[in-house]
């Protein structure tokens, strides 16, 4: 697998991660009660959501992050076991920013045991070292039918 397949590989990331959220866990748990204020701390905004802003929380179950490699030879498939990750819909579309996937490099597969080895090592996601990826996004470009994601992934810390 060279450099460009790899960079292909985590642009992909996040739209893969988007488009697996079928459904919200959160749906299935009840509402939290809630008491008085509390006091709002430097750094942070209180804000109170319009009607029908929700934030949706995402992971293994019902969503998968998925990749294929591609080489002249053949191709690979290939992906993540173990992430979590959020987005918020404001207006009825995803908002321009503020969503976050943290990626357990280190439940890293292939359909080749000498590929997963590989990838997992310094050479790629230096998964010993580095046990996460995180990608923050900082704008969403809304298409007809699908979205364009810009973030910042952060690798290697």
């Amino acid at each position: 697998m060279n450099i460009q397949i790899a960079r292909k590989f985590l642009v992909l990331i996040p739209l893969v991660a988007l488009m697996g959220c079928s459904k919200n866990p959160a749906d299935d748990v009840a509402q939290a009660k809630t008491g008085a204020a509390g006091t709002v701390t430097e750094g942070s905004a209180a804000t109170t959501p319009a009607a029908g802003d929700r934030t949706f929380a995402f992971g293994p179950n019902g969503s998968a992050i998925e990749f294929v490699g591609s080489k002249v030879t053949g191709s690979h498939n290939g992906g993540f076991k173990n992430f979590a990750g959020e987005f918020h819909v404001a207006g009825g579309r995803v908002a321009d920013s503020g969503k976050k996937v943290v990626i357990d490099t280190g439940s890293l597969w292939a359909d080749n045991d000498k590929l997963t080895g590989h990838l997992k090592s310094p050479d790629f996601f230096n998964a010993a070292q580095f046990p996460t990826a995180t990608l923050v996004t900082t704008a969403v470009q809304q298409q007809e039918t699908n979205a364009t994601v810009t973030g910042n992934l952060t690798l290697h810390g």
